[in-house]
């Protein structure tokens, strides 16, 4: 067994990163799938939710084993061709000049998730430019996978892509045609495992499945449904005042104003346009108050309102050297912008001894 493109030991090493670390599911716990059958190999790893694979070219017999995820974590790249005797795989070389081996177990019917339905499908190309962009959105997503599956997904629009956590929300400039919810763990392990070039998109009745162009890789996740919230409808058509300020400058007087914020509270900013073309920033944690100038260029109306400084951080660290924010008043959300994102921010109330 042998192919120009992947070996058996590049995908032994690429398969056995995602294999399940769940102590709760023993039959699974750092475990890669061989599945030979109609001409070749599938190399698999899977956590239930998600499931990688990689399918090689088969000569030889049918084979359904499992074999030990640190084992195959070490296999050489250059390991090219399998057999199986006595409980043990050896692997060789494809020029037989080195050989490997590695302890199997038969894998019994019903002891791995079942093959997806794969009667109905729709399938779509994307571009390597697509997946940027749906990665960068899937980091957004990230926090609400756990707490609210439905938010941490992707959301393809007609004309873009759209990821909210609940109280921000991202939004690509990048067209699209398959309107599903692409979850984020889909997109984060598709990102490196597939690499970021041209692939196809497909939906079945129950998964959705993401993969190279050839079949050669392929990762399944499963369906998220449920209605998702309509944030492209909180989008400001136009804004009222807008600024453009440096993205080192803000992060800088950000990091300033929050030094005493513990990591896991609320960030609460008060940002205060002035006349003389400085944006004020201040955050204010128990007795202690910090407060920091930011030059800016403005144009429209003065204004104060507060954020959580947090999310403005994260939108900064994927930002180019300035960003736009805009906003209407100090009660609706405002947004950022730089290079093809904008960030929804949702305003957070002030009490008294703040805005004061």
């Amino acid at each position: 067994m042998a192919t120009p493109t992947e070996t058996l030991g590049t995908a032994l090493r690429a398969v056995s990163r995602y294999a399940s670390r769940a102590q709760t599911l023993p039959l699974l716990y750092n475990r890669v799938r061989l599945h030979a059958y109609n001409d070749h190999l599938d190399v698999q790893a899977t956590t239930i939710d998600l499931t990688v694979t990689a399918t090689l070219p088969w000569q030889g017999s049918d084979l359904d084993v499992v074999v030990d995820r640190e084992s195959c974590a070490t296999v050489p790249p250059t390991m090219a061709t399998v057999a199986g005797r006595d409980n043990m795989l050896v692997l060789t070389t494809a020029d037989r000049q080195s050989s490997r081996r590695l302890a199997y177990e038969p894998l019994s019917p019903g002891n791995w998730p079942s093959e997806p339905d794969r009667e109905w499908a729709l399938s779509e190309r994307y571009s390597a430019e697509w997946l940027r962009h749906a990665n960068y959105l899937a980091i957004v997503a990230k926090g609400a996978e756990l707490e609210r599956p439905l938010l941490g997904c992707v959301r393809q629009l007609p004309d873009g892509l759209v990821a909210t956590d609940g109280y921000r929300a991202a939004f690509a400039d990048v067209p699209g045609g398959m309107p599903v919810l692409l979850p984020a763990q889909l997109i984060r392990t598709a990102t490196p495992f597939l690499g970021k070039r041209d692939g196809v998109l497909t939906a079945y009745p129950h998964h959705i499945a993401m993969a190279r162009e050839d079949g050669s890789r392929r990762v399944d996740c499963q369906v998220i449904t449920g209605p998702y919230p309509p944030v492209a409808k909180a989008l400001p058509r136009s804004c009222d005042t807008e600024v453009t300020v440096s993205r080192d400058a803000l992060r800088a007087g950000i990091g300033a104003v929050t030094v005493a914020t513990p990591p896991r509270e609320p960030a609460t900013m008060l940002v205060t346009l002035s006349p003389n073309g400085t944006m004020c920033l201040l955050a204010k944690h128990g007795a202690v108050e910090h407060t920091m100038p930011v030059a800016i260029q403005r144009l429209g109306a003065n204004l104060r309102f507060a954020v959580n400084a947090r999310y403005v951080a994260y939108v900064l660290d994927g930002a180019g050297d300035t960003v736009s924010w805009q906003w209407n008043s100090h009660d609706e959300a405002t947004v950022m912008q730089s290079g093809d994102y904008r960030h929804l921010i949702m305003p957070m109330w002030l009490d008294a001894a703040v805005s004061e």
